[in-house]
């Protein structure tokens, strides 16, 4: 897969992972989400956001992780092609470019997330077509993508070799 960035986006950030997950928290409270809560890695690390967003049809568990690992391993690439600094590779335990890894992620999120509920905003999209992919089933215990990326969902009807039909 080609990549389209020259550095990943927010490198350079200094705002702690607790800061950005409250700006989350705050965007997420003013429109129409009703629960918010944090799960934690083995470090004590947040690694995802679950809410409940209000809908016509009730409320929708959504599930929005947050991959580090993903992150550090754009670092270890732009480090060899020369992009970054040697620092961001350095990834014995937990160290600074995994704590970096960790700013830059969920800053990404941030930007994703406030984009998206512009579209809202205006009317483009809905709050459930925002978060299809992380509509979370709690009976099996897994998210709308992890149910049809283990089959549990078919969308065999909906793909083409070639394109779209």
């Amino acid at each position: 897969m080609a990549k389209s960035y020259d550095r990943i986006k927010n490198y350079t950030t200094s705002i702690s992972v607790e800061k950005t997950i409250s700006e989350l928290e705050k965007m997420l409270a003013k429109h129409d989400v009703t629960k918010i809560m944090k799960e934690y890695s083995g470090e004590g690390v947040p690694s995802t956001l679950v809410f409940a967003v209000k809908t016509a049809k009730g409320e929708i568990p959504i599930k929005l992780p947050c991959n580090v690992e993903s992150i550090l391993q754009v670092f270890k690439d732009q480090v060899k092609e020369g992009k970054l600094p040697r620092k961001y590779a350095d990834q014995t335990g937990l160290n600074w470019a995994t704590e970096q890894a960790g700013r830059v992620a969920w800053r990404i999120i941030k930007d994703w997330l406030d984009a998206q509920l512009t579209l809202f905003e205006i009317g483009m999209v809905k709050m459930e077509e925002i978060f299809l992919p992380y509509i979370y089933d709690p009976v099996q215990e897994m998210t709308v993508f992890q149910l049809m990326e283990t089959g549990q969902l078919n969308i065999g009807n909906l793909l083409t070799e070639g394109g779209m039909r």
